[in-house]
């Protein structure tokens, strides 16, 4: 059987999505053929393989010369002004929307998987086209997530009315619902007055650690004696990293903090520790690869 992910993510995000490679691997190994849509942020449409996945990525184009403001692109200039924002929610949603219902339409799969409410609407209109099945991996409780905070009110409300309507529209009309924990499935579960979703935890597979390599002292050149915080995850507003800025020059000089991610908060927070001086007591990595 062949099984159809649909993720709104690019190529680098996929890479250390460890959930979506998890489940897909899975998958494969319990013999499915993966096919996997994402979206190009370079502006190409290329059909690749990555760990046995087959990947197509669906081109987003920007339109009256506003690519700045295409969080599908490269060149976007992130979540800096209200246009920015508006253009990210509204237009640009819709030519996502718009292109990856058309190419996954085009992959002759029994089963379409739809990762968080942002893809499910697609995943909907494909089951209803093609009679497939449909999949709902819900990765977080979307109608609380920080996406509305980020819009003023009086777009973020209705916004998040139109989300609640169509969630509990679709979800009661997939095959099967997924989600990370137990308390996500009963708040759905209680909410929609649906069957219980299955959980499916984010567990990384075991790893024996044969010695302490001490990798992150090596790198940042800390010293035995300091501690270690680390943030591991994506770098967006409402998760308390403003909090935790804004308050870390009172924190003991023997706790050091290290962001381990990407996201679009991520050159505030360069901006901040170059403010406060703080550059030897807070440090930026790469997101890693799961492996």
């Amino acid at each position: 059987m062949k099984v159809c992910m649909i993720l709104k993510r690019n190529f680098e995000m996929l890479k250390t999505d460890s959930r979506v490679l998890r489940e897909a691997s899975a998958l494969i190994e319990a013999g499915y053929e993966v096919y996997l849509i994402i979206f190009s942020s370079n502006g190409e449409e290329i059909i690749t393989e990555y760990k046995g996945i087959k990947i197509k990525q669906v081109k987003i184009k920007s339109f009256w010369g506003l690519d700045k403001y295409n969080l599908f692109s490269i060149n976007n200039k992130g979540y800096q002004d209200f246009i920015g924002k508006l253009m990210f929610f509204l237009p640009y949603n819709f030519l996502y929307y718009r292109r990856a219902l058309q190419v996954a339409s085009d992959i002759n799969v029994d089963i379409y998987h739809c990762h968080d409410f942002e893809t499910l609407s697609i995943g909907y209109k494909l089951k209803k086209r093609l009679g497939c099945k449909l999949i709902y991996d819900s990765h977080e409780l979307w109608t609380e997530s920080s996406y509305f905070s980020i819009l003023p009110k009086i777009i973020s409300l209705p916004l998040k009315m139109i989300t609640v309507f169509l969630e509990k529209k679709i979800i009661r009309r997939t095959d099967i619902n997924i989600t990370v924990n137990d308390s996500i499935s009963h708040y759905l579960y209680k909410k929609y007055n649906i069957i219980k979703p299955k959980v499916i935890r984010n567990v990384p597979k075991f790893i024996p650690i044969k010695n302490n390599e001490n990798l992150l002292r090596k790198e940042f050149k800390l010293d035995s004696e300091k501690k270690i915080v680390i943030y591991q995850g994506y770098l967006s507003i409402n998760r308390g990293i403003e909090n935790v800025l804004s308050s870390w020059e009172y924190v003991n000089n023997n706790i050091v903090l290290i962001f381990m991610g990407y996201g679009p908060l991520l050159n505030k927070i360069k901006q901040i520790i170059k403010n406060k001086k703080l550059s030897n007591r807070i440090f930026i990595k790469k997101a890693v690869k799961p492996e």
